[in-house]
């Protein structure tokens, strides 16, 4: 009788266990893949900001969500943790559509795991280091890329579609000329005054590609700049 007793126990711990290895796996299959639409998504063990955060997803990166209730979706991260976060911030259009290739700038250009300063950085790009553009953010101001066996965030002005080029030396004659991340996109930052340098890598229809003295690329209207030194 006793074996028989253990024989029993041990099916039922068996049943037990074969019962919950599968849980994970159905969530997923009932849910839906979503990728995160912001800098850095935070995930929380319960769908509370006052619980504690079990990760930081940064953003293009895949989720997979199982469910959604008053703004709050949860998720299995890709190492399987299953938590809570803010349905706004995910989106199910694939942000990862970029297809180009990036060149760095600047020797040891940072890359970062998030799309952050603040951010650990896990490796650099030398100037003409090549690299993947897999997506942008919304702003402009960060790339997701693919170098090697690395995927990582770099800020957008250490990098640019071809080669190095130190360009010449222009101007600026407007009196207040912004300067954009990127040209195709509202991704304005900053502004130049009247009399300051740049160097002027490319002109392409009315916008002229320009980079700061320390190498960063910027846009800004062709028409705010001469190369005839004031």
């Amino acid at each position: 009788m006793g074996k028989a007793r253990r024989c029993l126990w041990l099916l039922t711990a068996l049943m037990l266990i074969c019962a919950a290895m599968p849980t994970l796996a159905a969530s997923k299959g009932e849910g839906t893949q979503v990728y995160v639409y912001a800098y850095a998504l935070k995930v929380y063990e319960k769908p509370s900001k006052k619980s504690d955060v079990i990760a930081r997803v940064p953003f293009a990166r895949s989720l997979w969500m199982v469910a959604e209730k008053k703004g709050w979706a949860q998720v299995i991260t890709a190492d399987d943790r299953t938590g809570y976060c803010s349905a706004k911030q995910l989106t199910e259009r694939n942000p990862n559509t970029c297809d180009a290739t990036v060149y760095a700038q600047q020797d040891r250009a940072p890359v970062y795991e998030l799309p952050s300063v603040d951010a650990p950085m896990i490796g650099h790009l030398d100037r003409n280091d090549r690299a993947k553009l897999l997506a942008m953010t919304p702003s402009g101001d960060w790339l997701r890329v693919q170098y090697g066996s690395h995927d990582g965030y770099i800020q957008r002005p250490r990098v640019d579609y071809k080669k190095y080029s130190s360009g010449k030396s222009a101007w600026v004659v407007s009196d207040k000329v912004s300067v954009y991340y990127d040209p195709s996109i509202d991704s304005s930052f900053g502004d130049l005054s009247r009399g300051q340098q740049v160097g002027l890598v490319s002109v392409d229809g009315s916008w002229a590609k320009i980079r700061s003295g320390s190498g960063l690329i910027a846009y800004c209207r062709a028409d705010a700049l001469t190369t005839e030194k004031p």
